[in-house]
């Protein structure tokens, strides 16, 4: 088995992925900065073009980039998903998590938990359900892909006020109710879910660095992998406030999950290559249901009984 890092810099993170992939048993591990990747179109064929390293070679590519990259990281995808080179990310997922619309239709449409939200192009349209909303909100708007403001707003006045103030022509607005508690951060890497509790004070969440480990439920991590799933990502960061999903990122922290959940996320990324490299499949799980719903089918299996 050969596997290409294709990343920035060459940094320890990188390197300490290296060596679990070697250790995984790996015949071939190489790296190479994303910026020496080319891709060439002619008529109507994309040709990868780099420095040396043969792309279509490799059975696998670990690929990390940043969203603002997506027109050349999607073509990129649509090639090796073409040459049959696997990587962790589905043709689509960089538009996709680059656009915050994108990702709530998206989990939305899987019937995946997520806080409230409305998607709107005008926001005065808002106003009139201003009291329909439970508060704190968080008030975004967007021009282009730009987003120009976020805001949290504590009550209806101060959402009508804002949408009211709005003056310049907007592309999207995103209006989300505000989860006020901890937030469970997930590392979701394959079948796999590590967690890292976020303290929540009354006014705002700690920094990731200060949270401590935490496991997940069954409940959290199958909501976890299929969230990161539907947002077309099989390694990715999902966060998690009172059972709903708040945001999805493509990008995780293997360092700082390793250290603090004393488990090495390296190697558990490189075992998740290898098994999706000799076709084993990601067992989608199912919804799990809540307490609630159990008492509720427990009711109607005695009134139909």
């Amino acid at each position: 088995m050969k596997v290409l890092i294709l990343t920035g810099r060459k940094s320890r993170s990188v390197i300490k992925l290296q060596k679990a992939f070697d250790k995984a048993g790996f015949e071939k591990v190489d790296y190479l900065n994303i910026s020496k990747l080319n891709l060439i179109s002619r008529g109507g064929k994309t040709q990868i073009v780099n420095d040396g390293i043969n792309v279509s070679d490799y059975d696998a590519i670990y690929l990390r980039a940043r969203l603002n990259l997506s027109p050349f990281i999607e073509p990129l995808l649509d090639e090796l998903k073409e040459e049959g080179v696997y990587v962790q990310f589905m043709p689509g997922a960089f538009y996709l998590n680059g656009n915050e619309a994108l990702q709530i239709a998206a989990l939305s449409s899987k019937e995946i938990p997520i806080t409230k939200s409305v998607l709107v192009v005008d926001p005065s349209i808002i106003k009139d359900s201003a009291e329909k909303f439970s508060y704190p909100l968080i008030f975004k708007s967007y021009v282009g892909q730009k987003k120009t403001q976020s805001i949290l707003i504590e009550s209806p006045r101060s959402l009508r006020s804002i949408t009211k103030s709005i003056k310049m022509d907007l592309d999207a607005a995103i209006v989300r109710e505000f989860e006020e508690g901890d937030l469970i951060q997930c590392t979701v890497i394959g079948s796999k879910v590590f967690g890292i509790r976020r303290k929540w004070n009354g006014t705002e969440i700690e920094s990731l660095a200060k949270g401590k480990s935490y496991n997940v439920s069954d409940k959290e991590r199958s909501t976890a992998i299929r969230a990161a799933l539907a947002c077309g990502c099989e390694i990715a960061t999902v966060k998690l406030s009172k059972g709903v999903v708040t945001e999805v990122m493509h990008d995780v922290h293997l360092s700082l999950f390793s250290k603090k959940t004393s488990q090495d996320l390296f190697a558990v990324v490189a075992e998740h290559f290898k098994r999706r490299i000799k076709g084993v499949k990601i067992m989608r799980p199912k919804p799990v249901p809540s307490l609630l719903d159990k008492l509720k089918r427990i009711a109607e299996g005695i009134l139909n009984g």
